[in-house]
């Protein structure tokens, strides 16, 4: 892993010499994965359980999810939240988490990304009064993730 501050896929993750402590690794050092689940499907056959994703965020290694190749998956953002949501019931509190790992590890310039994650803030903020107002419990898009597996997929 080196020095690396991100990993694009991440896919196969499950299939080092030692998993467990390489997502141990990665969360204490604060690597992030980017995460492209539409990718990972139509391309590598990875998805719902078989995907590390539920591992990830189990032992708390920052994700963002992300595109790839639109000349590939043509997938958008909201597709991969959708799938994240429907396909591995990631709930609101960790999307939220996701979306705000993906700015502080952008590589944008330190007062874009102050100023984006600031503005993200505000728009959770009225995101979840709006829908306080018309539903007081809190938001909620899906069931609990699936049970990862430590082992690799076969």
């Amino acid at each position: 892993m080196g020095h690396a501050r991100r990993i694009g896929h991440g896919g196969g993750v499950m299939y080092e010499d030692d998993p467990l402590t390489l997502l141990r690794e990665m969360a204490a050092k604060r690597v992030l994965v980017e995460v492209a689940l539409s990718s990972n499907d139509w391309i590598l056959g990875i998805k719902g359980k078989r995907h590390p994703l539920a591992m990830y965020l189990k032992y708390g290694v920052p994700v963002a999810l992300v595109t790839d190749d639109a000349g590939v998956a043509r997938s958008t953002m909201t597709q991969e939240f959708q799938k994240a949501v429907e396909d591995h019931g990631v709930d609101y509190r960790t999307l939220k988490r996701m979306v705000t790992d993906s700015l502080e590890y952008s590589f944008a310039d330190e007062a874009t990304r102050t100023r984006l994650k600031s503005d993200l803030a505000a728009a959770f903020r009225a995101f979840e009064q709006r829908t306080q107002a018309t539903n007081p419990e809190p938001p909620a898009l899906s069931p609990q993730p699936p049970a990862p597996s430590p082992q690799p997929p076969e």
